[in-house]
């Protein structure tokens, strides 16, 4: 029977892949960088003293939870395999929803992890790697009609949405009158359920690709903030999960 550490102290609500840690670790102790690794890519001209400013890149986030394991016995082996049994909760093959209470960021653990034993229980340094640096809030669903829309999008970080519509006609053309960008979609029939899934910079009739028009189409984010999208014809729902730095 896999062992629990009902005794757990501390911070008791983190969650892995939906499993809650506290459930099965003590907990120890919780390490993070304030804000992820910020980058500036700088240009240098020979005639020129200094560098040029060129840009902002937001790099990756670091996570280590140290976690801590009674195996009821002060043998190292018997520490070891008290580790082993929950070995699944921890190593995932890509990145997966760790939760801190109410916001969450996609992390993935690397490189070792050895066990410290103290006593009868075994300590280990778990370090987390977020390729996306950005922590994750509540998700949110917007009504669309046709027209023009007014979009709040909460948190502190622009978000890629995806829209939902029925009732489209033929020739559909969505566009953010903040900045001027569209999506152009041809050849639609009024039964359609068209989906327009930004991150992903695609277009699905009924669950299945569908080209848009390049020549004009360019998928875009919505700033944090007041947006406001015009519909050429349709209604449905926007829906985005908030995002922080």
């Amino acid at each position: 029977m896999p062992l629990l550490n009902l005794s757990s102290i501390g911070c008791s609500s983190i969650t892995y892949d939906g499993i809650n840690l506290a459930d099965i670790f003590e907990i120890r102790d919780v390490s993070m960088s304030a804000l992820p690794t910020i980058e500036a890519n700088t240009q240098d001209i020979a005639s020129k003293p200094g560098s040029f400013f060129v840009s902002r890149k937001i790099s990756t986030r670091s996570i280590t939870l140290t976690l801590g394991l009674d195996a009821q016995s002060r043998c190292p082996v018997d520490i070891f395999f008290s580790f082993l049994e929950h070995n699944n909760s921890l190593a995932k093959a890509e990145p997966k929803e760790l939760w801190f209470k109410h916001r969450f960021c996609y992390a993935m653990l690397v490189g070792d992890t050895p066990i410290e034993n103290k006593g009868s229980k075994g300590v280990i340094t778990c370090n987390f790697i977020c390729y996306d640096p950005f922590f994750y809030g509540e998700e949110h669903r917007v009504p669309l009609t046709t027209g023009e829309n007014l979009i709040p999008i909460e948190g502190t970080q622009s978000v890629f949405p995806i829209i939902e519509l029925t009732g489209c006609e033929s020739d559909f053309l969505l566009t953010n009158l903040k900045t001027a960008e569209k999506v152009h979609v041809q050849n639609l029939k009024s039964d359609t359920k068209l989906t327009i899934d930004m991150a992903n910079t695609r277009c699905l009739a009924n669950g299945n690709y569908h080209p848009s028009d390049i020549q004009v189409t360019d998928f875009f984010p919505l700033e944090a903030g007041d947006n406001r999208l015009n519909i050429s014809s349709g209604h449905g729902t926007l829906v985005y999960r908030e995002r922080y730095l």
